[in-house]
């Protein structure tokens, strides 16, 4: 089966961690692309822009810790998001959004949140997050 491809310009929408939330509310990730091709204009993503960007820095609180905590992103795709038949001139596959799997991300915590009693215990490690992709003139599927 075909699904959407994702490209330059598309967005990780970052989903807070269980029991936390993000300071801005909204963590969102512009995506580059440097496949070797476009679709309708943008350059289409590989696994590496995606798997392999800078670490993303967000800070975060929980409601008995609510000075915020710092900490960084860094994503990792799921077998769904890797399309199995379509692949760039260079071999790599495709990142597709099948509209249902998530993608995954470790937080690593630099500095917790904490209260006026002491830090945070559990400070969140993991969580999930989903594509925001840019409308297209026409479909552009890989599979």
């Amino acid at each position: 089966m075909a699904y959407p491809v994702v490209r330059e310009g598309d967005k990780l929408v970052v989903l807070p961690p269980e029991g936390a939330s993000w300071l801005p509310p909204a963590l969102i990730v512009p995506l580059k692309g440097t496949g070797r091709f476009t679709a309708c204009g943008p350059h289409v993503c590989v696994p590496t822009d995606i798997e392999g960007m800078a670490p993303v820095t967000a800070d975060y609180v929980r409601p008995l810790f609510p000075v915020k905590g710092t900490g960084t992103l860094t994503f990792h795709l799921m077998p769904a998001h890797k399309a199995a038949h379509s692949n760039t001139k260079g071999g790599l596959p495709l990142v597709i959004d099948d509209g249902r799997t998530k993608l995954a991300y470790t937080y690593t915590v630099s500095v917790a949140a904490s209260n006026d009693k002491g830090s945070d215990p559990t400070p969140p490690t993991s969580g999930n997050a989903e594509f925001l992709r840019l409308p297209m003139p026409r479909p552009v599927n890989a599979g």
